[in-house]
């Protein structure tokens, strides 16, 4: 069974906080050494500061900056979510991780990752830097965020997974090593769809192939109700639909 987590565990960029993943563990500040500003411990839920993150845009990206990181206990221990002042330095910092995944920059993610920056980190939509990199097709990149920790099956606001992401722009090595990273080859977050629902509507044919060889079950239904043969048909997807009306009829397929 692999751990789910919602897209409420994360990093909320908009307050500069880290929302500590689904065991309740601080995050360790001590990963981060000498960038890593003195820590502030108290939690409000299972909220965390992040000024552990703060040194990276001087450190570790090289940004332009107006004056150093001269984070206080004032600026950057609040934990609450709705008062709290985002910095526009750090703001700057989190945008250009958040690209660098978007662009696949797998080097300096590795950089960032060795230093101590969350797997998990994710932007206001919830977009993890998995999901970024996966979603945009960059092999190595995920790579180096999945070794890192990144959990494969943490989905968006938008109820998308990285494995959803990917299966649906058609990017078979992604699912390849999503899959080979522990992701949930039937894993739906609630009131969204199945990878092979995602396959099966946009014919993505080789994906489906891959999932099927999982056996995962193809008379699962989505929150409306349809199974991945009845979402082809919907979506005009004659390939995957002939391919699953086959294997429902019981002739199988090839």
């Amino acid at each position: 069974m692999h751990a789910r987590h919602f897209p409420s565990t994360r990093l909320r960029v908009e307050a500069c906080h880290y929302r500590v993943p689904g065991d309740r563990t601080p995050f360790d500040a001590a990963k981060l050494d000498r960038f890593a500003l003195p820590s502030v411990r108290q939690r409000t839920g299972n909220f965390v500061p992040c000024r552990i993150l703060w040194r990276f845009c001087h450190c570790s990206l090289g940004l332009s900056s107006t004056g150093r990181a001269q984070a206080t206990e004032t600026q950057m221990a609040s934990t609450n979510m709705t008062t709290a002042s985002p910095n526009p330095e750090f703001i700057e910092f989190a945008q250009e991780v958040f690209q660098r995944a978007r662009t696949g920059d797998a080097t300096t993610l590795s950089r960032l990752l060795e230093k101590g920056l969350p797997p998990n980190m994710s932007n206001h939509k919830g977009d993890t830097l998995l999901m970024l990199s996966a979603y945009h097709g960059h092999v190595e990149a995920t790579r180096v965020l999945l070794e890192a920790g990144a959990e494969p099956d943490r989905y968006n606001d938008m109820a998308q997974t990285p494995l959803g992401a990917s299966t649906f722009k058609g990017y078979l090595p992604i699912v390849e090593l999503l899959l080979s990273h522990g992701a949930g080859p039937e894993f739906a977050p609630p009131g969204g769809k199945t990878p092979l629902m995602f396959a099966a509507m946009f014919n993505r044919l080789d994906i489906m192939k891959l999932l099927l060889a999982r056996n995962v079950d193809i008379e699962t239904r989505s929150s409306d109700g349809l199974t991945a043969l009845a979402l082809a048909r919907n979506m005009g997807a004659s390939d995957a639909a002939a391919y699953l009306e086959a294997i429902e009829a019981g002739g199988g397929a090839t």
